[in-house]
Parts: structure tokens; C-alpha cells; sequence
């Protein structure tokens, strides 16, 4: 999808607002923060794939597919901007719900997903060492109950 599009879809959610792009680049900027650290990846931000309107009018954001530009990156620009903007604060709920439902949804379906050139070298997990040995829950099980007085 082409950038200048995703500002055209976020401007729509802004109940027509005519932001431009140097406006919302922070905002979108955002968004891809947020996936990044969602994804454990290393997705371009919008500030270093386009530097001015003209380069969006005529680059493809392509970091990830088409499904998840439209449905996460505009509607989650519109919320952050709603957030900043105090007269948007009411609208601003069900933009968020849905910016963090379809955030969940891209997590749940395009983690295991990610190209190798976008995977994060730091993942956001604990990783035990070859020595322990993890406990079945069913040992746990097995333990007789505590007393409670």
C-alpha cells in the first residue's frame, strides 16, 4: 500500500481531517513502534522510508502484508493522534479498542511470520538454562494439599 493511501485512510478516520503527511509521520511512526515491540521485529519506521510528501506519494510501505497496513497502522496513527488532540478524546475509545484488537490479531497471526531480516536480535522472553529441569504439572499434582489452619 502506497504511503500517501495510509495517510489518505488515517485523514478518514480522522473524520476527514486534511493532515498531511509531515504531520501524521509521528503518529505513524508510533504505530510501528508499537507492532515492533508487539512482534519482537525491527520494521522500517515511515521517517526513514520517506523523508518528504512527494517520496510517500510514490513509496509502498511493504514491511508487512497489505492485510495488516490497512487494518492496524491507519487506525492506530488516528488513535495516537486522537490522544494528543483533547477535542478528539471521546472519539478516541473505540478507535483504540480497535487498534489494539486488530494489533492482537496481527500478533496472533503473523508472529511466527516475521522475514528473518525483521526479527529482532532481543527477544522479549526468559530462557532458562540446560540445567533446569521444568516441572510437569502433573507432579504438582500428585503433592498432597497444604493445610490451611
Amino acid at each position: 500500500m502506497k504511503i500517501k493511501d495510509i495517510v489518505k485512510l488515517t485523514n478518514t478516520y480522522l473524520a476527514g481531517e486534511q493532515l498531511t503527511y509531515q504531520k501524521l509521520m509521528p503518529y505513524l511512526d508510533a504505530v510501528i513502534d508499537d507492532i515492533n515491540s508487539k512482534l519482537s521485529a525491527t520494521f522500517p519506521p515511515f521517517s526513514t522510508i520517506a523523508f518528504t510528501p512527494e517520496m510517500a506519494a510514490n513509496i509502498e510501505y511493504d514491511a508487512f502484508p497489505d492485510r495488516y497496513v490497512r487494518s492496524v497502522i491507519p487506525v492506530g496513527a488516528a488513535y495516537k493522534y486522537y490522544l494528543i488532540d483533547e477535542e478528539g478524546v471521546d472519539n478516541s475509545q473505540d478507535l483504540g479498542y480497535r487498534y489494539e484488537t486488530n494489533l492482537f490479531y496481527m500478533l496472533r497471526d503473523y508472529v511466527e511470520q516475521v522475514p528473518p531480516y525483521y526479527q529482532s536480535d532481543t527477544k522479549g522472553s526468559v530462557r532458562l538454562p540446560e540445567w533446569v529441569e521444568p516441572v510437569m504439572m502433573t507432579e504438582i499434582m500428585d503433592c498432597p494439599p497444604a493445610k490451611l489452619w
